[in-house]
């Protein structure tokens, strides 16, 4: 027959270290949950309150583009991500902002229509949930964030209390 080893136990100190540590990956979680959930809420809610919603001419002022090669039935294409800074005129006064460009390349000095609102403060940005479907899917994500936190949290305590 074969010996079985011995489980080595954990010292008091060990377990707490761990403890903590999960802790603080559920702390994490929540964290980000719960700042997803109120900063976007606050930001979809501001756009759809606005009083001026409008379609200006923008420049690209910076632009990052990243490029993937999809193959497909055998042909390599290729698709596009552009991360761009922008600057726009509303009404004599000149902002600027970012927008994500999908499968177009986007050159610095292109003018790219853009979708600006008017802010609570009376300043125009570019809207960062306009849609509320994606509204949605963002609430989902960040409410599972919030989920994954308290599980996280509630699985170490019942690890504690049981180890006692």
């Amino acid at each position: 027959m074969a010996k079985k080893g011995k489980k080595k136990k954990k010292s008091g100190r060990k377990t707490i270290q761990d403890a903590l540590i999960v802790y603080g990956v559920a702390a994490v979680f929540l964290i980000l949950g719960i700042y997803g959930i109120l900063s976007s809420g606050r930001a979809y809610r501001e756009y759809q309150n606005s009083t001026d919603v409008r379609t200006v001419d923008s420049t690209v002022t910076q632009v990052n583009t990243k490029v993937d090669i999809v193959e497909d039935g055998g042909i390599n294409e290729k698709k596009y991500t552009s991360y761009a800074e922008l600057e726009y005129e509303v009404d004599g006064v000149i902002y600027s902002g970012k927008e994500t460009f999908y499968d177009e390349e986007i050159m610095i000095g292109d003018i790219i229509p853009i979708e600006v609102y008017k802010t609570s403060e009376g300043d125009y940005k570019i809207p960062e949930v306009s849609n509320g479907f994606y509204m949605f899917l963002l609430k989902i994500c960040y409410y599972a964030s919030l989920a994954v936190g308290i599980v996280i949290a509630l699985a170490q305590t019942v690890v504690l209390i049981k180890k006692d």
